[in-house]
């Protein structure tokens, strides 16, 4: 199966020609990676569901490990249920996180790259709506929409204080080390950042972007990827199925040519050594975007 990488210096450039688009193609010895859905990172791990083995997998796009993860004793299907993946800091551990309500409880599962085996404990229902679930990582902890976040070494639930003047998120990531939502409003979204973490009176909007700035319907909201150095933010133009960097100092967007390819999934990550044998390697290297294309 193949999906493909682009650097972010790259996107740097003012030039399309310049944007330069690698394959990378996930083998593995048994073939069963051939419908593996991208679904976020972590120092260099790229963890996703495989259709075919109905099980979650990890894979490092640098030295091209892969590993199917055994099944929780919960999980058929990761749609309709929160995840996340990230790093334990203290145990030098990645976890993967599976969060599923039904109608009398909340039933929490993490796996562990180091024992490769599962735990789950419940706790009351927390009532959560949520579209976006894949959760966002900063600061050692996941974040939903629910809005619940999940400390990754504790491995306990909180609520997650949103700003109190909106109502309709779309989309949540993480912007220049902060916690970051967009919230839509017909016409036009706002970018929010919480610029003291867990502190809700910090959540402050930066900027008000129309749709028609960033040529974008406003029928299929944009999603937050990640931002560049030169201050550009990066979104995904859901309807088009391409890449959107726009420029909040002079209200200006461009779209990289994406030589004929549509995006479907993003995921962005940075190539690392980190071993899905042994975790004790972390070598961080270039910062990339992993892209799930289709011609």
């Amino acid at each position: 199966m193949s999906f493909h990488s682009i650097s972010y210096a790259s996107l740097l450039s003012s030039s399309t020609e310049s944007i330069v688009v690698v394959q990378k193609n996930l083998h593995c010895k048994d073939n069963k990676h051939d419908e593996f859905d991208l679904l976020g990172s972590c120092n260099g791990l790229v963890y996703g569901w495989n259709y075919l083995m109905r099980s979650f997998s990890l894979w490092n796009p640098a030295t091209n490990e892969y590993r199917i993860l055994p099944k929780s004793q919960d999980t058929y299907n990761y749609m309709g249920r929160l995840h996340g993946f990230g790093y334990d800091y203290k145990t030098d551990d990645y976890k993967l996180v599976i969060i599923h309500e039904n109608k009398e409880n909340c039933l929490t599962e993490v796996y562990s790259l180091k024992s490769n085996l599962w735990k789950c404990f419940r706790s009351p229902r927390w009532g959560f709506h949520v579209d976006k679930l894949s959760g966002v990582l900063l600061n050692g902890a996941l974040h939903w929409f629910g809005p619940i976040a999940m400390d990754i070494s504790e491995e306990k639930l909180k609520e997650l204080q949103l700003p109190m003047i909106c109502d309709n998120f779309v989309n949540m990531g993480v912007l220049d080390g902060c916690l970051c939502v967009l919230a839509t409003d017909e016409e036009v979204f706002e970018v929010w950042v919480m610029q003291d973490y867990e502190v809700q009176e910090s959540w402050t909007k930066l900027y008000t972007i129309t749709y028609e700035s960033i040529i974008c319907d406003p029928r299929f909201p944009v999603e937050l990827i990640g931002f560049l150095m030169n201050g550009e933010i990066m979104f995904k133009d859901p309807k088009m199925q391409s890449i959107i960097l726009y420029n909040p100092k002079y209200d200006t967007a461009r779209k990289p040519n994406m030589h004929g390819l549509r995006l479907l999934r993003a995921v962005s990550y940075f190539e690392s050594l980190v071993s899905l044998i042994s975790i004790t390697s972390l070598d961080e290297g270039n910062r990339e975007i992993s892209l799930e294309l289709s011609l």
